[in-house]
């Protein structure tokens, strides 16, 4: 049951770790999380402290978002990670991160409802 409560909460949080990041105009952070297919998993366990959880929350963009921001995806990932841990609270003895990797691409032939050129400000929905 745990299990669940600390998902629902890391997706609970993801709204507001978005408009925190909008309202800090971190664009290229905001931008994967608004592009990103989400997927939230519990990566690890450590005995430490009484037990601790590691969740990863995994933000695969599409490749259109990815090459832009390849070079910094590992400082906007550790931006969208401290931005979560400011919003779950980090005394709740488990341990956040994210991850951006690209998305794979479809099959030739087969659009993506996720490919997106550019974004505007209006678009970003959360």
């Amino acid at each position: 049951m745990r299990y669940l409560s600390i998902r629902r909460e890391i997706e609970g949080s993801l709204p507001t770790v978005a408009e925190l990041l909008r309202q800090k105009g971190e664009q290229d952070a905001l931008r994967a999380m608004s592009q990103a297919d989400i997927e939230i998993t519990e990566v690890g366990y450590d005995n430490w402290n009484g037990g601790t959880e590691l969740w990863t929350v995994f933000l695969r963009v599409p490749v259109s978002v990815f090459m832009p921001i390849e070079a910094r995806r590992g400082q906007i990932a550790r931006i969208v990670s401290k931005h979560l841990e400011l919003v779950t609270g980090r005394d709740n003895g488990d341990w956040m991160n994210a991850e951006i990797s690209p998305m794979r691409a479809p099959p030739l032939g087969v659009q993506s409802r996720h490919l997106v050129d550019r974004i505007d400000d209006e678009s970003v929905w959360f």
